[in-house]
């Protein structure tokens, strides 16, 4: 399998096994992937790898085959971070990165948090009973460190933005930061495929951080990752954000943009003209007081 571009890992154990041409999944099988459940087929399904792109395929299992939650009638096509169920057995795909390979930063919509009864509460995150992150080695930080005190004149002197977002570097990315009406709003940050914004990243923890806003002020707090959250930087467990800081989830940076500030409209030029009539009218009345 020294071609393998994909990993099926269980949820359940942790197991993970690299994806080449066609896989049979199963109960029971004594090649290719073995479900344990009573509940799943004999001849579940097929994985199928082509080119750089991967498939899963029901084959008349009982139970069904889902993807994201979704019962599966005809092949389909399955991307890094789907969620993909035989019966009641679960695993998620994974690509394997190349040597030096950009960092896949993917963002999904945000969802009431009532919709996501998986999540576990913050900031006290397990997955699969481990993390599974890599820890920066001292010269990675290094090299991160030199990197981000290069950008940061750079990131002052970017275009504007209409909206709230994040900017990412390797690969060029924008993750729009949607506001809604409401007075808070959160945007969790990590390697769970369930989070707003989740990044592929063997150094990112399966939920790394969130971005907070209460009213107009931003923040970003850390959720005691592995690799922690670092501003313009710095080290932070929890920083209040301003427009153009770099932030750094494990080894993969963005930048926190703002549009600028609305710019007041003029005033009127029948308005100042009685702006001024009325600051004359104080300031006779006042001298009319001090000649009596």
């Amino acid at each position: 399998m020294a071609d393998a571009k994909f990993v099926l890992k269980a949820l359940k154990t942790g197991k993970e096994r690299e994806l080449a041409d066609k896989l049979l999944v199963g109960r029971g099988l004594l090649e290719g992937i073995s479900l344990e459940s009573e509940s799943a087929s004999r001849k579940h399904a097929v994985l199928t790898v082509m080119a750089d792109d991967a498939y899963v395929e029901d084959t008349g299992s009982s139970n069904g085959t889902f993807v994201n939650g979704e019962r599966i009638t005809a092949r389909r096509q399955i991307n890094p971070g789907d969620r993909i169920e035989f019966s009641d057995e679960a695993y998620e795909l994974a690509r394997v990165a190349p040597q030096g390979a950009a960092t896949v930063v993917r963002h999904q919509p945000q969802q009431p948090r009532t919709a996501s009864p998986a999540r576990m509460p913050w900031p006290d995150v397990e997955w699969d009973e481990k993390d599974h992150t890599l820890a920066c080695t001292p010269q990675q930080l290094q090299a991160l460190q030199k990197r981000s005190q290069e950008l940061r004149a750079a990131n002052l002197a970017a275009p504007p933005v209409s909206i709230p977002c994040l900017i990412f570097r390797e690969p060029d990315k924008t993750v729009p930061l949607t506001m809604n009406e409401g007075p808070t709003q959160e945007w969790i940050i990590g390697r769970r495929p369930d989070c707003e914004i989740c990044i592929d990243s063997e150094r990112v923890s399966a939920v790394h951080a969130k971005i907070v806003r209460i009213g107009s002020q931003w923040s970003a707090i850390d959720a005691l990752s592995s690799n922690g959250l670092y501003v313009n930087n710095f080290a932070a467990g929890k920083q209040y954000l301003r427009a153009g800081d770099l932030l750094r989830f494990g080894d993969v940076e963005c930048v926190f943009r703002l549009p600028p500030a609305v710019v007041r409209k003029p005033i009127a030029p029948v308005m100042r003209y009685v702006l001024i009539g009325a600051a004359a009218c104080i300031v006779a009345l006042l001298i009319g007081l001090l000649v009596l």
